[in-house]
């Protein structure tokens, strides 16, 4: 299962590419499984390529609720991340 959506995550962004007539100024980044509680010395790399647009493909912060106002803290712990 997680297998077939990576595998339709990665061919949208070959898509999408092809969509913007293969722009080379174009780059696209993509990326999953962040902790909002943990550092994130990851994102030193990522924007040291400089991607032109992002596409989060899975969890971007974990939390067990689907109620918003408990979501809100956790993106602005993401938000906030210095690494």
């Amino acid at each position: 299962m997680i297998l077939r959506f990576v595998t339709q995550a990665i061919l949208f962004c070959f898509l999408l590419a092809f969509y913007l007539e293969a722009d080379p100024s174009v780059k696209i980044g993509y990326g999953s499984c962040l902790d909002q509680r943990k550092p994130a010395p990851i994102w030193e790399k990522i924007l040291s390529e400089s991607p032109t647009h992002w596409f989060w493909l899975g969890d971007n912060i974990y939390l067990d609720s689907e109620d918003p106002n408990e979501k809100i803290p956790e993106f602005a712990k993401l938000k906030s991340n210095p690494s």
